[in-house]
């Protein structure tokens, strides 16, 4: 907390809160102006991650009805506060009693590799998939998913990435027959043909 002089007897409470995380620091003036205003999508139309976070912690520091500088610092120093938090997070984390912020739906992987985002491309193609997690993303009313492709013939066989689209009825654990979008930096699902058995 630091009282910063104006003028004579008149002074600015500044609050400094550490953290980190360059995301945040990078990104609040985003969360702020940009995101809260654009149904918390990027500039590419992708749903930003974590938006009901974001829009808590813009919320919080609207409450408190002064500056609040957010400062990063070096995680894991030797600072006594930095490793207070960081037991706190450890201990939040592993806590049985809170419920999700957002519930997702998981099933097995079917699939070797790993899920990389951009393993793979946005061509407009025709493609079967195996949904594997379903997220409703509430602020940008779009649902997430990650799946695989189940296309033998499809160059992406195997491969498991993350994609979004508005049409909110895919199941985690189904398999479909979907038209994939041409753009990379926001991937969508655009059509469902049918679900296979």
């Amino acid at each position: 907390k630091l009282y910063i002089p104006i003028y004579r007897k008149l002074y600015i409470v500044v609050y400094r809160l550490q953290t980190d995380s360059q995301y945040i620091t990078g990104n609040i003036n985003n969360a702020k102006y940009i995101w809260s205003k654009n149904q918390w999508k990027n500039k590419f139309g992708r749903p930003i991650e974590n938006a009901i976070l974001w829009k808590e912690l813009i919320h919080q520091i609207g409450k408190m009805h002064c500056k609040v500088d957010l400062i990063w610092v070096k995680a894991h120093c030797k600072d006594i506060d930095n490793k207070a938090v960081d037991k706190s997070a450890k201990a939040s984390a592993k806590s049985i009693l809170d419920s999700p912020i957002i519930p997702i739906k998981v099933r097995r992987k079917k699939t070797t590799q790993l899920t990389k985002r951009g393993s793979i491309g946005m061509d407009g193609q025709m493609v079967s998939i195996h949904i594997i997690t379903e997220e409703y993303m509430r602020l940008s009313k779009l649902s997430k998913y990650r799946y695989e492709v189940i296309s033998k013939r499809s160059r992406y066989f195997g491969c498991a990435d993350f994609i979004y689209s508005d049409l909110h009825h895919l199941k985690a654990g189904h398999k479909y027959v979907v038209r994939l979008n041409k753009d990379s930096k926001n991937p969508r699902i655009l059509k469902i043909f049918k679900e296979i058995s």
